[in-house]
């Protein structure tokens, strides 16, 4: 994920150079966005992209579930995640400029949210649609990672106990045993069983025997 994270932020740079963004993410627990890509430069300027992790009532994009537009500096419905400390979320504390925050969805599901600060003037529509675009094709990038990793875990994990299983013991064992070889170094192995546990799922049956492993 973290490569295709700097792979947004190089490609906003190239479509936003004169303005400053971010990207974040929903966390697993989906109560919380983290920024994980940021662009645009910080030198000469005063307001910052505000809070690095904040919760989607903070923001009027994620409330609303579409695009958030803020091209007036005196807007009320301003983002509170744009908050200029982490512990003030007063209105009066939040950031001012005019900015665009875009819900990133994919497949039904909120991926995370695209915000880009904006430059003042004709151009503010031609960004957004830019932005929009992005942000539409970076949600579905995203939705087909976290398939693929899905897909990846269930491949190597036990669903039961969500312990590596054989394949990946099998993967793993070649691997670094050709290690050991190539730098001959030792390399131990240690195997633990559960002595009885027939006796034990068969005495309080096999769901008993799932609840305890």
């Amino acid at each position: 994920d973290d490569d295709a994270f700097d792979v947004v932020a190089q490609f906003a740079k190239q479509f936003f150079p004169d303005q400053k963004g971010a990207m974040y993410v929903v966390n697993n627990s989906r109560n919380l966005l983290e920024m994980v890509a940021k662009w645009g430069s910080q030198r000469g300027t005063t307001s910052s992209l505000g809070e690095q992790v904040f919760g989607p009532d903070d923001c009027w994009a994620l409330r609303r579930g579409r695009v958030h537009t803020v091209s007036e500096t005196n807007d009320r419905l301003r983002c509170r995640h744009l908050s200029r400390s982490d512990r003030s979320h007063r209105l009066e504390e939040v950031e001012s400029y005019p900015y665009l925050c875009i819900p990133m969805i994919a497949q039904s599901e909120t991926m995370g949210l695209f915000h880009l600060k904006l430059t003042a003037g004709p151009n503010i529509q031609a960004a957004e649609q830019i932005a929009i675009a992005i942000a539409e094709r970076t949600a579905l990038a995203l939705a087909n990672l976290k398939l693929r990793e899905s897909l990846h875990a269930q491949a190597i994990r036990d669903p039961l106990t969500g312990l590596f299983n054989r394949r990946y013991m099998e993967e793993t064992l070649e691997r670094e045993m050709r290690r050991a070889i190539r730098y001959q170094r030792p390399m131990g192995i240690i195997m633990v069983d559960i002595d009885h546990f027939k006796i034990f799922n068969d005495t309080f049956s096999y769901a008993a025997g799932d609840a305890l492993l």
